[in-house]
């Protein structure tokens, strides 16, 4: 049964239009190594396909305690998917403006709490070609693209809580234009930091 929640979707889609990504992103540190950049374009040709997140720097959950410990997130692959995806338990179809571009990504959580990667990750990642960024296909529509991805890849939905100590592997998907090429992505924190990756080998 698919795991989506209404309050979850609505943070998502607030989150999304708030940190869409654009020309008018202002500055944030730039967690990749060193240095301080202007917005997530920069986060390209980044380097390492992984980054560890300080914990205190994500969206809290409701009720969550101060937050302590990191997340370490893995890329490990970056693939142009179908056009149409199509729910295969209510029959609901998604059909990309441009080109779906899925990211596959492994989260481990070394925090002191839950975590949900649709939340504190999936909805703060974007993809770059070093001039333009884009978020998340699914913080601009209802119903979620990636649930949809993950299930038929047989991986876990973004919205399953991953307990400290524990590891989940999901997807983000992206609506990007046809002709785009991508050269890394980044995570915008929640506190204004931004963490930069570069694209797997």
């Amino acid at each position: 049964m698919k795991l989506r929640n209404s309050l979850t979707a609505i943070s998502i889609l607030f989150m999304g239009i708030v940190s869409s990504c654009g020309n008018g992103e202002s500055s944030a540190d730039l967690f990749s190594g060193q240095g301080k950049q202007e917005d997530s374009a920069m986060c390209a040709n980044s380097g390492e396909a992984v980054t560890n997140v300080a914990a205190e720097d994500m969206q809290r959950m409701m009720g969550d305690p101060e937050y302590t410990g990191e997340l370490v997130l893995e890329i490990l692959s970056v693939e142009e998917l179908p056009s149409v995806i199509t729910d295969p338990y209510d029959g609901q179809s998604y059909e990309a403006k441009g080109k779906f571009v899925g990211v596959r990504y492994r989260l481990t959580n070394n925090a002191n709490v839950e975590v949900q990667p649709v939340t504190q990750i999936g909805s703060h990642l974007k993809i770059t070609n070093g001039e333009q960024s884009w978020a998340d296909s699914d913080s601009l529509r209802f119903g979620s693209v990636a649930d949809t991805w993950a299930d038929e890849k047989g991986d876990s939905q973004g919205a399953e809580m991953v307990g400290p100590g524990f590891s989940i592997v999901t997807w983000t998907v992206f609506d990007t234009p046809p002709q785009a090429e991508f050269s890394g992505l980044s995570v915008q924190s929640e506190t204004g930091k931004m963490y930069c990756l570069g694209l797997p080998k």
